[in-house]
């Protein structure tokens, strides 16, 4: 068995080689580039939605507000906003089929 101190510095040393990974990925010219396609088409995307649709999408996705929150706000039952939300996911995943 491993000591406690010995798995520690393991998963160190395997966290920085991840994040170096990640960054290599990040300044690769390409991946960036596919990443700032991939973020235009699903904004492009979420901007095709219906307006109520767009907007539970951008307070609860965007935003990070709760139901509770966005009902409120919107003047409508939570259900509402439950049901508008499931209908932009179901819409969105339609238009970015091809991402998932």
């Amino acid at each position: 068995m491993k000591s406690s101190a010995k798995k520690l510095q393991d998963n160190t040393i395997s966290n920085e080689i991840q994040e170096y990974n990640t960054m290599n990925e990040m300044e690769n010219p390409e991946s960036v580039f596919i990443q700032k396609q991939r973020q235009k088409r699903i904004v492009k995307a979420i901007n095709s939605l219906k307006p109520k649709l767009k907007e539970v999408v951008m307070m609860y996705e965007i935003e990070g507000l709760s139901y509770e929150y966005i009902a409120k706000e919107l003047n409508c039952p939570m259900g509402t906003v439950k049901s508008r939300l499931f209908n932009a996911k179901k819409e969105l995943a339609i238009l970015l089929e091809d991402l998932l």
